[in-house]
């Protein structure tokens, strides 16, 4: 089964048009209309044609790079011939090199689909990935959850897409995933030009998270996969958060960098004034009436400091 996902330029409409991008969703076979695939990627281009990432010159759909990271195979996208005429200019953010990569990465507990609503506003020539975190995707034959190889992943993600002095990298992560994104903006400063973390720690209360886990051991599996999770995975990710100590490499982040915490987030809001503190620059953004995950509490709010921050709205 497919679900449809309009690129920004084109109009609305009533019924899917003939011949549009599909993007299939394998976990997630009831996908509604308008929402991106786990996993995929979406590259807006002003000719209306949409690829997947690390392959910007493969033929349109094609699935599975060579060389992809697992995390972001096994979906497939096609689009429409380019429309024959002139078409407007590309007014896309621009690097030397190309477009900017956009990483979007979820937090334990959550699953790619949780950026849909910043996919759908995606402005148009951003290129833009929502990989699973290594050792989260329900199914997936890799190794649990480390910090260590999940930053390791996002790196090998940025480098096979062609970030660097060329392209600007763009990490955006909540929770878990703000983790991983200020582990990767602290390993490879020169990846990562813009940042942004969302309800993120920098050393997590071993006690506290110890009465999650204790809490999310109560629910049972069924309740983890009609989230599209696995129970085993996510409390493995969790025992491994609660080693993490990322304060000593805050010096080394040299990304512009937005912090962003829920007002009714209250347990992670020191959290974030310390990473706004440790972080040469960084600004902090404090939403109300938003919990943990602000990118889905405030979808609009969100995007617009997002989108505004990374200077692409």
């Amino acid at each position: 089964m497919y679900c449809w996902s309009r690129l920004p330029h084109e109009p609305a409409r009533s019924s899917p048009p003939p011949g549009p991008m599909r993007v299939r969703c394998e976990p997630f076979p009831r996908a509604p209309r308008g929402r991106v695939a786990p996993g995929c990627s979406v590259t807006n281009l002003p000719a209306g044609r949409a690829r997947l990432a690390h392959e910007p010159d493969a033929p349109v759909g094609r699935s599975g790079a060579p060389g992809c990271p697992a995390s972001t195979m096994g979906c497939m996208s096609t689009a429409s011939p380019p429309p024959a005429g002139p078409t407007a200019p590309d007014s896309s953010p621009q690097t030397p090199g190309g477009r900017a990569l956009l990483v979007f990465l979820h937090g334990i507990g959550s699953n790619p689909m949780s950026f849909s609503e910043q996919v759908a506003k995606l402005p148009a020539g951003v290129e833009a990935v929502c990989p699973w975190l290594r050792g989260t995707r329900p199914g997936a034959k890799d190794a649990v959850f480390t910090l260590e190889a999940a930053a390791g992943e996002v790196i090998t993600t940025l480098e096979l897409a062609g970030v660097g002095a060329a392209r600007a990298g763009w990490l955006c992560g909540v929770s878990a995933g703000a983790m991983v994104a200020l582990a990767v903006a602290q390993q490879r400063p020169d990846l990562v030009s813009s940042l942004v973390l969302v309800g993120g720690q920098v050393a997590p209360s071993r006690s506290a998270l110890a009465v999650q886990s204790r809490i999310m051991r109560l629910i049972p599996r069924s309740a983890y996969a009609a989230k599209g999770l696995d129970k085993r995975r996510t409390l493995a990710a969790l025992d491994d958060l609660s080693r993490a100590d990322l304060r000593a490499g805050l010096s080394r982040v040299t990304a512009s960098t937005l912090v962003v915490c829920g007002g009714r987030d209250r347990v992670n809001l020191p959290a974030a004034r310390q990473l706004a503190d440790g972080i040469s620059g960084a600004r902090l953004e404090i939403v109300a009436g938003a919990g943990h995950e602000v990118n889905v509490d405030r979808p609009r709010e969100f995007n617009d400091l997002l989108y505004g921050f990374l200077g692409a709205g």
